[in-house]
């Protein structure tokens, strides 16, 4: 399965330093707008601990600064890789997985907890941002795969005990890894657009530096309607993309024979959350929004002339995030990592057993 093979774990072993593995996943409660972002980590730095990380944040809609912004560190002891060809990709961390349509978790203690169960049927539908040729010729030192790019997703998700039941919220999957992030990006994804439920976009935007010396944007982009599909992932169309973005905003452009996509995203500030990544070049940051907005417009060829066909606009559904070595400063809530927390196991040890009766102890 496609799936299986897009989440397949890269790192290989603790032997292997400078790394970075992420597992991340995000949904979205179409009725109120509440939104959730799930992460599974594998932190290999150059020196210290190789360390497993569960990571939710919660982003209420009508009061986006009082979710829950958590992070939970496991040691390397707790992590396993359980994938097998019968049964596809399997990931556990400690008692939580990530497998081939079920995702579970739990972080934090107490009211400060958010505890998930999310079930799926993979349908195919999925994108390989990074070109191989980049990889290859050395210019890409990190890849990201959506083996689960729109998915409806059905189970439970607990915060601080209450528990809020899910019923087909649009969600997607996907998967990160590399030696180093690069230099920034601009990511949006989004599977609930008002006119158009079969619609999918997912994109990104890099800035990358080889020897000193800024590389035009990379920009790989997806977009599906109906059974209507476009990417523009491989080494000339991802250059030839036109991007901007800044604080809370990326718009871009992409054309084919066919089609001009136009997309324009944007962020209130009130629902960013600054999130600290490890980053072998320093301080790294992560402005995130999974409450985002976007207006996508496609334009038809008509001859020499491109025409209107349609517009799609997604509002507090789109998952939207700039990052780069400097924090947003207006971003509504941050967490940093001084702020995990070292995780236990929660259940209580098991009772030594009593020691069995000797002959004279019997006899009393």
């Amino acid at each position: 399965m496609l799936s299986d093979e897009l989440n397949a774990v890269r790192w290989q072993g603790k032997r292997q330093r400078g790394f970075y593995e992420v597992w991340y996943f995000t949904c979205v409660d179409p009725s109120s707008g509440d939104a959730y972002w799930f992460r599974y980590t594998i932190d290999a730095p150059e020196h210290g601990e190789v360390e497993i990380g569960l990571w939710a944040f919660t982003t209420p809609a009508k009061e986006p600064r009082s979710g829950l912004a958590l992070h939970d560190r496991m040691t390397l002891a707790r992590f396993a890789d359980k994938s097998t060809e019968e049964k596809g990709f399997r990931i556990e961390a400690g008692k939580y997985y990530l497998e081939r349509n079920r995702a579970t978790g739990k972080v934090g203690t107490g009211d400060r907890s958010v505890e998930w169960d999310l079930k799926w049927q993979p349908n195919g539908i999925a994108f390989q941002h990074v070109s191989p040729t980049l990889t290859a010729i050395g210019l890409a030192q990190s890849a990201v795969n959506s083996g689960n790019l729109a998915i409806e997703v059905d189970g439970t998700i607990k915060i601080g005990g209450k528990q809020v039941k899910v019923t087909k919220w649009p969600a997607h999957q996907s998967h990160t890894w590399g030696k180093r992030h690069v230099d920034g990006w601009a990511w949006a994804h989004c599977n609930a657009f008002v006119e158009d439920k079969t619609a999918v976009f997912e994109g990104v935007s890099a800035r990358v530096k080889r020897l000193g010396f800024a590389l035009p944007l990379a920009t790989p982009l997806f977009f599906r309607h109906g059974t209507d599909e476009h990417s523009w992932a491989s080494f000339t169309g991802a250059f030839a993309n036109r991007s901007s973005f800044g604080e809370g905003r990326w718009d871009f452009e992409a054309e084919d024979q066919s089609i001009l996509l136009k997309g324009f995203v944007t962020a209130p500030s009130e629902k960013v959350l600054s999130v600290e990544y490890h980053d072998p070049s320093g301080p790294f940051y992560v402005q995130h929004a999974t409450g985002g907005d976007m207006t996508l417009e496609v334009w038809r060829r008509i001859g020499l002339r491109w025409d209107l066909e349609r517009k799609l606009t997604s509002t507090g559904t789109t998952c939207f995030e700039i990052a780069g070595h400097t924090r947003n400063p207006a971003a509504g809530r941050a967490l940093d990592l001084i702020d995990t927390r070292l995780a236990v196991d929660e259940e209580p040890p098991k009772p030594a057993p009593k020691p069995a009766a000797t002959s004279a102890t019997a006899k009393t």
